[in-house]
């Protein structure tokens, strides 16, 4: 049976285990930005968002550190089901990282739909505060009455 290599197992667990750690953040930060959705200000949206494509970088980083390492191990497939404890141990890692994606997708899907409809209900109160300041200034213009005008007609 091929194995990994000591090193390059132990390198592996801590890569996975990093990507684990940061999804399970990028997840925390997800929650949060419903919150902000709801509650929050553009400030703290705008924050994070960006705390979350700090993480997305990172894990993008590790992923691709990864997917090299593995590479050089292409006979050897990541089971769940796998007899050897190693390959084992690495499934059940990207597996639950996996399923916290998926958690996290969920929430950012209803996130995605929440930020179109709060930008709908702005779009409309900003409409309808520039009716209304259209109005005012319509009601309140220098009302200048010109001079009237005669016309003779001759017969």
């Amino acid at each position: 049976m091929i194995r990994f290599s000591e090193q390059d197992y132990k390198k592996l667990v801590s890569m996975l285990t990093n990507i684990e750690e940061l999804t399970n953040s990028f997840y925390s930060l997800t929650c949060k930005q419903t919150e902000i959705l709801e509650f929050g200000s553009v400030e703290q949206l705008d924050k994070n968002i960006s705390e979350r494509q700090s993480i997305i970088d990172s894990i993008d980083a590790i992923n691709r550190e990864v997917g090299n390492l593995l590479n050089t191990y292409k006979h050897i497939e990541l089971e769940t089901t796998s007899d050897d404890p190693q390959i084992r141990q690495l499934a059940l890692i990207r597996e639950r990282i996996r399923e916290k994606l998926n958690q996290t997708r969920g929430i950012n899907e209803k996130n995605e739909k929440m930020a179109y409809e709060k930008r709908d209900e702005l779009r409309a109160e900003a409409a309808r505060v520039s009716m209304s300041h259209k109005s005012i200034r319509a009601y309140n213009q220098d009302m200048t009455i010109a001079e009237p005008v005669y016309y003779d007609k001759k017969e």
